[in-house]
């Protein structure tokens, strides 16, 4: 992709970062200090906090139901055992978890699960990607 007058070239991934950087600082700067989770469909309101219902079964692909496996982790890059680290740029997410049939009050002891694909698009414990076996990005 080139522009008039510029002489550098991009790519089309340079660019779609670009626009997704772009995107997450207008996100992120429409906050107004609440914390809420995203989806569309209940909102319940209180007087200083709102809380958004997610749908159950909202899985996506590639679940495993991991509950008894140890998952309980910080860094999912590697498998449970610390083999086949897989590389990429660390992220760090805060999860919240409200019950919105208690004035969206914090939940303890709430597990949930996060996976994500490798830089290749290839997700762990799939027999479809040929990982069976494979934990990491899974946690």
């Amino acid at each position: 992709m080139a522009f008039e007058g510029v002489d550098k070239e991009i790519s089309r991934r340079q660019a779609i970062s670009l626009l997704a950087v772009a995107g997450s600082g207008v996100i992120l700067s429409c906050g107004g200090g609440t914390k809420t989770s995203t989806t569309n469909t209940t909102t319940t309101t209180t007087a200083n906090t709102s809380c958004t219902v997610t749908p159950e079964g909202e899985e996506g692909p590639y679940f495993v139901d991991d509950s008894a496996a140890g998952f309980a982790r910080s860094d999912i890059r590697s498998n449970l055992d610390g083999t086949n680290t897989q590389s990429g740029i660390p992220l760090t997410l805060s999860i919240y978890a409200y019950d919105s049939e208690n004035s969206c009050a914090a939940m303890a002891n709430v597990e949930i699960d996060i996976w994500h694909c490798n830089g290749s698009g290839i997700y762990s414990a799939e027999d479809v990607e040929d990982t069976s076996g494979e934990t990491w990005l899974r946690g």
